[in-house]
C-alpha cells in the first residue's frame, strides 16, 4: 500500500459493481496510469494526470478485493 508521498501505478481497476468501475475509469483512474497519494486520512488524496482527487471510503470499498 502506498505512502502519502509516494507514487505507482494502476494494474487493474475491478470491483463486483461495474457502475464503481466507470467511476474509476471517469475519474482518469486506469490500468497504467502513475498515481501520487497525497492523504490517506480522513480521505484518501491523489494526484491522476495532474488532477486532485478525493476518493470516498465506500468507493475504495467497492472497488477492493479481499
Amino acid at each position: 500500500m502506498l505512502q502519502p508521498g509516494e507514487r505507482g501505478v494502476v494494474n487493474r481497476v475491478e470491483s463486483v459493481d461495474e457502475a464503481t468501475v466507470q467511476e474509476l475509469r471517469a475519474m482518469g483512474i486506469v490500468p497504467g496510469v502513475t498515481i501520487i497519494l497525497e492523504q490517506r486520512s480522513p480521505a484518501y488524496k491523489v494526484i491522476v494526470g495532474g488532477d486532485r482527487l478525493i476518493l470516498c471510503q465506500s468507493l475504495l470499498m467497492q472497488s477492493t478485493s479481499g
